[in-house]
């Protein structure tokens, strides 16, 4: 069957666009030439910006040790994934809807998969560092106070360096606090205030 109209072509970018971010995804941490930056450093940042705490050597250790475990167990690349864009690419580029459509499915399918890991992965670093940081509790006080529980949550992910690691527009150092709106930080004035 042949692709035709206007609808039809938009989904068949919409899934090459999905496609393409999944191989950028694919790649992650560790896969360029890049050498890591300092899982931590987001999260020293935020307790100085909090006045809290610095991070003793001992919860450093902790922390550490738990980012390099997470980045050790990251699942690898799916052969079955890039078999299902192979099969996915040849129905498309042979205009066979019904199997473009099918692949898609199965590619769904295992990209959800895989999200799933990788978000219970995530969630086991948060915690773990989060009982890190319990062992003082001025510094969950402060970052809680600081950046509200979801800045705090934010800020616990941004250890593992996902995609939901760091901060977000406008939150964590530098971003939206009391009195702060986007983008303020130290030397530089909020929108509202220039």
């Amino acid at each position: 069957m042949k692709i035709k109209g206007l609808g039809n072509r938009f989904i068949v970018v919409a899934l090459a666009i999905a496609v393409a971010t999944t191989f950028v995804l694919a790649q992650g941490p560790g896969s360029g030439q890049r050498p890591q930056p300092d899982a931590l450093r987001g999260l020293k940042r935020a307790l100085e910006e909090a006045n809290a705490p610095a991070l003793t050597a001992d919860q450093e250790s902790q922390l550490k040790a738990i980012v390099a475990a997470f980045r050790e167990n990251l699942p690898k690349p799916d052969e079955s994934l890039r078999a299902a864009h192979t099969a996915y690419d040849n129905a498309v580029l042979a205009g066979d809807l019904g199997a473009a459509q099918a692949q898609a499915g199965v590619i769904a399918g295992l990209l959800a998969n895989q999200t799933s890991a990788r978000l219970q992965a995530e969630a086991a670093v948060k915690v773990q560092a989060l009982n890190v940081l319990k062992s003082n509790e001025a510094q969950i006080a402060a970052l809680e106070a600081r950046f509200g529980t979801t800045g705090l949550a934010r800020l616990l992910g941004s250890i593992s360096g996902g995609p939901r690691g760091g901060f977000g527009p406008g939150i964590g150092p530098g971003g939206r606090g009391p009195g702060k709106g986007p983008g303020a930080g130290p030397g530089r004035p909020s929108r509202r205030q220039q």
